[in-house]
Formats: C-alpha cells, structure tokens, sequence
C-alpha cells in the first residue's frame, strides 16, 4: 500500500465525494486538505445543492418544469462499462448509505461556510447551476 500523500500540494480538486460523506468527516477531509496546501494553495470543489429554504417552493416549481437532467439509467450504465473495463465492480466501493450523510442536502452557503470553517480564507463560488456548485477556496498566509 502506498504511504499516505504527505503534501505541500499547490492544488486539490474534490468532485461529487463530499456529499457521500456525514458533515463532521466533511469538514475533516476540507481541514485535513487545508493542512496539506501550500500557503496560497487554493482548493476547488464541486458538489450538488439546494436553494436556501425561503427560495426552495418557487425553484421547486421551476424545477418541476424543466426536463430531467439525470437518468439513473445514465449513471448505471456508466458504472457498468467502468467495471466492464477494470475488471471490478465499483458500486460495491461505495458502501452503505449513512443516514446522516450530506446527499443532495446543502446549500451553497453551507458548503461555502465548511470550507470557511477548515481554514480557508478566500472561498468564491465559481459556477452554479440548479442542481450544483463550483466552490474555489485559498489558503493564505498564517
């Protein structure tokens, strides 16, 4: 097994794998990301969202209007050629389901305010979408 990274890394990108995760282990994979930047090194992070609970009736009308984006059908297939070319299931990798895990629960300001709360100084949001969010933050200076 390969020793662990060690860092200083000038960037790390996370796609759609702290949602798979409770707040708290969250919020310790963004520290844990924060300790191994450089100073200046900026994290960037995409993950799905909600809208904030006074906007969420009117999005979940328009929402309902629009065509559906997602097929299950489309993420099983997916999965299927990955296993069919490695040889291995990856689905199995994912585990159960916590029941306090993040899903498709978190607005943007939460994620924003985890990343704020790992240490990070500078956080902007990049791209925002119905269903997403493209999130960059810095490390600076101490």
């Amino acid at each position: 097994m390969p020793a662990p990274a060690r860092g200083p890394f000038r960037c790390h990108a996370v796609a759609s794998a702290l949602h798979w995760l409770t707040t708290a282990r969250a919020g310790a994979v963004l520290r844990d990301i924060h300790r191994l930047l450089d100073d200046d090194g900026a994290l960037m992070l995409a993950e799905p969202v909600v809208p904030l609970a006074p906007f969420a009736p009117g999005f979940g009308q328009w929402k309902a209007r629009q065509p559906p984006r997602y097929e299950h059908g489309s993420w099983t297939a997916f999965w299927q050629r990955a296993n069919e070319l490695t040889g291995y299931d990856h689905t199995q990798l994912l585990g159960p389901r916590e029941a306090d895990r993040i899903g498709d629960r978190m607005t943007v300001r939460d994620w924003t305010g985890l990343a704020e709360a790992a240490g990070f100084r500078i956080v902007d949001v990049l791209w925002r979408d119905a269903d997403g969010v493209i999130v960059a933050a810095q490390k600076t200076r101490s």
